[in-house]
């Protein structure tokens, strides 16, 4: 039977998008070895990543979409902590946006995780941290503008939040050119 890669994430606001992409736009000009800039209307915040998934798995995470949305009524803004460089600065494989996992968050990633396991799931070992990848980086060490560059950009984010206004479960398709994602389903959020 054939498999997707699937994800849960929350989609970024109109407003977190554009404050992002001001940030996003002086950071893309510089020499980052082997950047691939994600593409705006790829941007996202993972809540709980899944991995390969039957065919006939699909329709049950469209329908916990709906649950897991319910846990975001009463959400307010994530905190923007600032811009880093993953897994490290020395050997970077992802540039992102990292915020504060607020409790809806934090409630929501527990109950994606928990619905996971109860479907077969790997647990998920990492802390739940909310980012927004903005860039994948080859692993090469960044260049002093880079760094420079991507300084100015945490500071420019200094008590900026993200605010998001639906939920998606996308299926993560890996082209030979590089991954990108498709929208199987989406849910309004409601309140917030």
């Amino acid at each position: 039977m054939p498999h997707q890669r699937l994800f849960i994430a929350l989609d970024p606001s109109a407003g977190t998008i554009d404050a992002l992409r001001r940030v996003a736009t002086p950071l893309a000009a510089q020499p980052w070895p082997h950047a691939r800039w994600m593409p705006r209307d790829q941007w996202h915040a993972t809540v709980r990543f899944l991995g390969a998934t039957p065919e006939d798995g699909v329709p049950y995470w469209m329908r916990m979409l709906e649950s897991l949305a319910g846990l975001a009524a009463e959400r307010g803004p994530l905190g923007i902590i600032g811009a880093a460089l993953w897994p490290s600065p020395a050997r970077p494989r992802v540039l992102v946006v990292t915020a504060k996992p607020e409790d809806w968050a934090q409630a929501m990633a527990s109950r994606a995780e928990a619905l996971a396991r109860d479907a077969g799931y790997r647990p998920e070992t990492r802390p739940f941290q909310p980012h927004i990848t903005l860039a994948r980086l080859g692993g090469a060490s960044a260049s002093p503008a880079c760094v420079a560059a991507l300084e100015t950009a945490a500071h420019a984010l200094h008590g900026a939040a993200m605010r998001f206004d639906s939920l998606s479960l996308f299926a993560s398709r890996t082209p030979p050119d590089g991954p990108w994602f498709e929208r199987l389903a989406t849910v309004r959020l409601s309140g917030g």
